[in-house]
């Protein structure tokens, strides 16, 4: 069951083998994860596991460590839940097996930048959520501590996944900048004008002036026209086209 909130978020709704409804959260799944996923961080739990439930009674007790295997195929890791999670008795997690290609999806806005002194401490605070192991905020600084220095602490001693994977989060600003930045050089004016006046992803209907598209589109003659037909047209397939009206024709 899901209930839509007037603010358009969405909560999905649960029952567990008692009949008592409770709600579905990831982060809670992460929270009460198994002691044999402790060290697991957050994107590791969310890409490397997948939850299943218990077959039946006599399947519990192998939720605890490594699971018995058929021979040729190795063993997976199982985590039960802790008990203050809904589905303690019923479900687990998986390790997923070495090597395996899952991808995450991340729903919602980008990460904030990490240069940026206005969202430092927040882009701090979601780098050690994801990559740090945690189950409360303590386990992700200290009282004493900034956001900022317990991320510095956390990447004096990152390995190398860790920083390749925060170069990759920056990497959508680099290439953003690097973008902006080259509007306009080496571009046909008109195309620049057009730019300059277009849409951004957040407007749609009007330029950053307040300006109607319909107000800055660029006119075109009926030259401009022909030209653009013409452009279509491959010279591998006018060449083609010409070949078979002169054999037509012979």
């Amino acid at each position: 069951m899901q209930l839509k909130m007037p603010n358009r978020q969405e909560i999905t709704l649960l029952v567990n083998s008692k009949g008592q409804l409770y709600t579905f959260s990831q982060m809670q799944d992460y929270i009460f994860r198994g002691k044999e996923m402790e060290h697991c961080c957050l994107l590791a739990f969310s890409i490397d596991t997948w939850e299943e439930m218990f077959k039946n009674e006599s399947d519990q007790p192998l939720s605890l460590g490594v699971t018995q295997t058929n021979a040729g195929w190795p063993a997976h890791l199982h985590a039960q839940y802790l008990p203050p999670h809904p589905k303690s008795l019923t479900h687990r997690h998986v390790l997923r097996a070495q090597n395996h290609n899952t991808l995450l999806q991340i729903a919602g806005p980008w990460f904030p930048r990490s240069d940026d002194p206005d969202t430092h401490d927040f882009y701090c605070a979601c780098m050690l959520a994801l990559l740090k192991p945690w189950r409360h905020k303590q386990d992700l600084k200290r009282e004493d501590q900034s956001w900022a220095e317990a991320f510095t602490t956390f990447m004096r001693n990152a390995t190398a996944d860790h920083k390749r994977i925060i170069a990759g989060i920056n990497y959508y600003y680099e290439t953003k900048m690097a973008c902006d930045s080259s509007i306009g050089e080496g571009v046909d004016p008109q195309i620049r004008r057009w730019h300059g006046m277009g849409c951004t992803d957040d407007q749609e209907d009007t330029d950053m002036n307040g300006m109607d598209i319909d107000e800055a589109r660029i006119p075109l003659t009926e030259e401009d026209l022909k030209q653009f037909q013409r452009d279509q047209v491959s010279p591998r397939e006018e060449a083609h086209t010409e070949g078979a009206i002169q054999i037509a024709l012979a």
